[in-house]
C-alpha cells in the first residue's frame, strides 16, 4: 500500500525571497511513497527438549496484502541457509529441505491476518541455532530472527545411570532400582 504525501515547493529569488511572476508562489504536488514492510517476531531464545514442538514467531503488519508476499523461513547454518518453509503466490509451497519435511508448517488459518509464525514439530538437536523469517514484497524486504536452544533429550526418556542401573521415568516421577 502506498500513501500520498504532499510536497510544497516555491521559487526563491537570489535574495531568498519568494519570487512571484504571476504564478502561484506555492505548488502542492502529490507524491506516492511506498510504506515500509513491518515484520516482527519474538526476540527471545526458545528452549526445547528433543521431541518437543516449538513455535517461532513472525508477523507482517496487516496493511499489506499477504497474497502478494513471499515468506521464507530459513535455518542459518555454517554450510549456508537451509530452506525450512516457503509461502509464495498466495499459497504454502512444498519446497523445503528434507530435514524439515513433515515437521515444519505455517498456521495456515492465520496467514490472512499476517501471521507467518512457524510450528516446528519434534525438535532435534541439530535444530539448535538461528532461524530467519524473510518477507519480500514487490517494493521492500524485511526479516526477523528466532533462536532455538536444544536442551537435550526430553525428560520423558529413560536414562541408565551408573553401574547400579537406576531407571527413571521423569515424567511420572517414579524410579525402579535393580
Amino acid at each position: 500500500m502506498e500513501t500520498v504525501q504532499t510536497i510544497r515547493a516555491s521559487s526563491l529569488n537570489r535574495r531568498g525571497k519568494t519570487h512571484n511572476v504571476g504564478l502561484p508562489s506555492c505548488v502542492t504536488l502529490p507524491v506516492l511513497v511506498p510504506e515500509r514492510l513491518v515484520v516482527t517476531g519474538a526476540d527471545e531464545l526458545v528452549s526445547a527438549h528433543a521431541g518437543e514442538d516449538v513455535t517461532l514467531s513472525c508477523s507482517v503488519d496487516t496493511h499489506v496484502n499477504v497474497a502478494g508476499l513471499q515468506v521464507e523461513w530459513k535455518k542459518t547454518d555454517d554450510d549456508g541457509d537451509i530452506l525450512v518453509l516457503l509461502y509464495a503466490d498466495g499459497e504454502n509451497r512444498q519446497f523445503q529441505h528434507d530435514r524439515y519435511s513433515g515437521r515444519a508448517e505455517f498456521f495456515t488459518e492465520e496467514i490472512p491476518k499476517g501471521n507467518f509464525s512457524m510450528k516446528l514439530r519434534k525438535v532435534r538437536l541439530e535444530d539448535k541455532g538461528e532461524f530467519m523469517c524473510e518477507v519480500h514484497s514487490d517494493t521492500d524486504s524485511n526479516s526477523t530472527t528466532a533462536r532455538i536452544a536444544a536442551l537435550g533429550e526430553s525428560p520423558g526418556h529413560l536414562h541408565k545411570v551408573s553401574h547400579r542401573q537406576v531407571w527413571c521415568l521423569l515424567i511420572w516421577g517414579s524410579c525402579s532400582f535393580q
